[in-house]
């Protein structure tokens, strides 16, 4: 009896040894299908996992070919995996798409479209993190946008300590200098003309002014010989704040033209209400104005589209402040900012022209 005990835990032993030589495999996420064929599910959660350098690479790599090569799904599948993938309509359209992890706290979409033979064939692909919840929120189901799948992580990139000093203060100071570029196409006065007026006891009558531009790539549409031709506008908002509670409001919009330099195509000035004063004042405070960055590592890359900018000159400290962000989406301080004032412009303008305010899907054909 003894004999067999001991042979038992020896045995035991040398299982314990052999697996700790050759470990089990991890186990595969639960977003990685069963089947060999494509599956549909549409409630897993997706997963995301840390991947090498190298896997991310490979995984680049194939995506390539496929987008080239017209390959099907099964290609992606046999070398990297049957993930699930989901099927989703937007009232418009059906799409399908599946979610591969990267590395960076980021992810690929792939969306697909299938070939009529159980099969789908690659459409697109968009390396997303969690600034994109924005732009993909009717494209995919709620549960799939980038910050359900990573959670609050963003890029390195997305944050100052990845700059050097001298990297920050480089950006820090284009942005100053795209500002002042816009003011200067424009020929918009300075913000001194206003503060430096005193009323007869010599005290400040403009207790702080904010202008806010926004330049917009395709923003004014008409038809020439047939054609759609866009053209750049750029919006300024001029507000300003009176030690005696009232305000005004001056409205210009610019569309860009010969000389490099913007022409005037609307502008309007109208008298701001203490209260209409009192909630912009409120919501530069709720989005903590003094705070945003001149500069944020957050922002996109990217040309065309729409940069916002938001200066301030105020009585107290800090006395100046620039705010600045391409395409800027609601996750934003100065998105709220920005569209505060487009609202009140709305409810106390009649704007003509401009893509911001003017639907020209219903104008030109």
């Amino acid at each position: 009896m003894k004999r067999i005990l001991s042979c038992i835990l020896l045995f035991s032993l040398l299982i314990v040894a052999l697996t700790s030589c050759f470990p089990l495999p991890e186990p595969t996420p639960a977003d990685f299908a069963n089947d060999s064929q494509p599956v549909i599910d549409n409630e897993t959660p997706y997963v995301y996992v840390q991947i090498t350098k190298n896997e991310e690479a490979y995984l680049d790599d194939t995506l390539t070919e496929m987008f080239w090569g017209d390959c099907p799904y099964s290609y992606l599948t046999e070398r990297h995996g049957n993930k699930i993938i989901r099927h989703y309509s937007n009232g418009e359209k059906d799409l399908y798409y599946t979610v591969f992890s990267l590395t960076n706290n980021q992810l690929y979409y792939i969306f697909l479209t299938p070939d009529g033979n159980g099969d789908y064939l690659m459409e697109h692909y968009l390396v997303a993190d969690i600034r994109y919840d924005h732009s993909l929120q009717d494209w995919i189901y709620a549960h799939d946008l980038p910050s359900k799948i990573i959670g609050n992580a963003l890029p390195d990139f997305c944050y100052k300590e990845y700059y050097s000093f001298e990297e920050i203060e480089k950006e820090f100071t284009a942005k100053w200098k795209y500002y002042d570029r816009l003011c200067y196409e424009a020929d918009l006065e300075s913000y001194l003309e206003y503060r430096s007026t005193r009323d007869e006891n010599g005290k400040p009558i403009v207790t702080a002014f904010y202008r806010t531009l926004q330049a917009i790539t395709f923003d004014v549409f008409y038809k020439k010989d047939g054609m759609k031709i866009a053209n750049s506008g750029l919006y300024c908002y001029d507000i300003l704040f009176y030690a005696n509670g009232g305000g005004t409001l001056h409205y210009r919009h610019f569309i860009y033209g010969a000389g490099q330099k913007y022409t005037v195509d609307q502008d309007v000035t109208v008298e701001l209400t203490a209260e209409e004063i009192l909630n912009l004042q409120s919501v530069m405070k709720s989005n903590d104005f003094d705070n945003i960055p001149t500069w944020n590592p957050e922002e996109f890359d990217g040309f065309d589209g729409e940069t916002t900018y938001i200066f301030a000159s105020r009585s107290g400290s800090p006395s100046e402040h620039l705010i600045s962000m391409w395409e800027s989406t609601p996750n934003y301080g100065i998105y709220q900012i920005r569209t505060a004032i487009e609202e009140l412009v709305r409810q106390r303008i009649e704007v003509t022209s401009g893509s911001v305010y003017v639907d020209y899907n219903n104008i030109v054909g």
